[in-house]
């Protein structure tokens, strides 16, 4: 039996009888858990006035030349 031969019977099921199968299907369906893959914390290598010097001398003494 394959799964059209099932579904053209549900179909035929009255109302009630295909939600009591809809029911049944479902309970035992297994739920598919999902893990989460979790990612290592990076020490940060810089202090903030590392990051002061570096946004001066790359961001803001830029000379502009037109």
């Amino acid at each position: 039996m394959d799964a059209s031969t099932v579904y053209t019977i549900a179909k035929a099921l009255p109302d009630k009888e295909r939600a009591k199968l809809y029911d049944m299907l479902k309970a035992e369906q297994k739920p598919k858990t999902i893990t989460k893959i979790r990612r290592k914390k990076t020490q940060i290598d810089f202090t903030v006035d590392d990051a002061t010097e570096y946004l001066i001398s790359n961001y803001f003494n830029k000379i502009k030349t037109t």
